[in-house]
C-alpha cells in the first residue's frame, strides 16, 4: 500500500472503520503494518475521539505485535504501563488481555521465575479465570512442565467445559509423559 492510501485511510473520520481496519491488519498476522498503523492513528488528531475501550484495544495490538516481532521489552511496557490504569483494571476482560501479554512477553524474554510469580498473584486474584489456566497452561507447556500444564488446562475445563479442544491438547500430552 502507498503512503497516499494509507494517509488517505487514516484520514478517515469515521472511528468504527478505522477500528475494524486495524482488526483486519491485525488478524491478518501483519504485525509490523499493525503497529505503523496504530501509531499513526495514535499520532492522528482522531486520539480524541477515541474511547477508553478502543484506546485498550489499539494498545493490545500494538504489545502483541511487538512481542510477535521479538521486541518483547516493548510489549511489556506496554501491559504494565496498562496494567496500572484503572479502567483496565475495572474490566475483567481487558485486564485479562493485559495480564496476557505480560505473561507472553516475559516468556518470550525467559523470565520464567518472574512470570511465575506474576501468573500465581493473577490466578490468585481472579481464580476462576479460564483464559488465565489456559495461558498458565501454555506457559507449563512451554517449559515442559506437561503434568503441570494437564493440571491448568484441567482447570480451566472445570470452569469451563466448552472448551472441548483442551480434551484434545490434554490427552495429547498424557500420550507424551
Amino acid at each position: 500500500m502507498s503512503l497516499r492510501e494509507k494517509k488517505e485511510i487514516i484520514e478517515q473520520e469515521d472511528i468504527a472503520f478505522l477500528m475494524e481496519y486495524g482488526s483486519s491488519i491485525f488478524a491478518s498476522n501483519k504485525y509490523k503494518e499493525t503497529i505503523e498503523f496504530h501509531e499513526e492513528l495514535l499520532r492522528s488528531k482522531k486520539i480524541k475521539k477515541i474511547n477508553f475501550q478502543q484506546d485498550a484495544e489499539i494498545h493490545y495490538r500494538i504489545s502483541y505485535s511487538n512481542i510477535k516481532l521479538e521486541n518483547p521489552e516493548k510489549g511489556l511496557e506496554i501491559a504494565e504501563e496498562y496494567l496500572q490504569k484503572p479502567f483496565i483494571i475495572e474490566q475483567l476482560h481487558l485486564k485479562t488481555l493485559f495480564i496476557q501479554m505480560k505473561a507472553k512477553a516475559l516468556a518470550k524474554m525467559k523470565k520464567f521465575v518472574e512470570l511465575a510469580i506474576f501468573m500465581d498473584r493473577a490466578l490468585a486474584d481472579t481464580p476462576r479465570n479460564v483464559i488465565l489456566w489456559i495461558e498458565m497452561g501454555d506457559i507449563q507447556q512451554l517449559q515442559q512442565n506437561y503434568k503441570l500444564a494437564i493440571e491448568c488446562y484441567e482447570k480451566a475445563l472445570e470452569i469451563n467445559p466448552n472448551f472441548t479442544h483442551l480434551k484434545e491438547i490434554i490427552e495429547y500430552l498424557k500420550k507424551g509423559i
